[in-house]
């Protein structure tokens, strides 16, 4: 019996999508590289999805994929971190916005 396993990381690019997800919560503790929340998902848009449904807090997403090929078999795991940016490690910045000075906002506005 023979055995291969690969590990792919994807970071998944955010798009402005509303979701609604199916995919099971496995994680709700902030881990040391700001990863808040981990699912199990089928896909990278899905990943991408739950991070914008969480746009308040989600900076950005990872998709960790496990393949395992055995006797010819190809099987695919695959689990969305969802990340704050909150940590030093954190490979998504977390840059709060300039605070809005109301009068340059409403002469740009004219």
């Amino acid at each position: 019996m023979r055995i291969a396993a690969i590990s792919i990381i994807i970071t998944a690019s955010l798009v402005a999508l509303s979701f609604t997800s199916h995919a099971n919560e496995t994680i709700k503790s902030q881990q040391a590289d700001g990863t808040y929340k981990t699912f199990s998902v089928k896909s990278a848009e899905e990943c991408t999805k739950l991070c914008m449904k969480e746009r308040d807090v989600c900076r950005g997403s990872m998709l960790m994929e496990e393949i395992t090929i055995m006797n010819g078999e190809r099987r695919s795991k695959m689990e969305c971190r969802l990340n704050n940016g909150l940590s030093s490690t954190s490979p998504f910045e977390i840059t709060p916005p300039a605070p809005l000075d109301l009068s340059i906002a409403v002469t740009e506005l004219n």
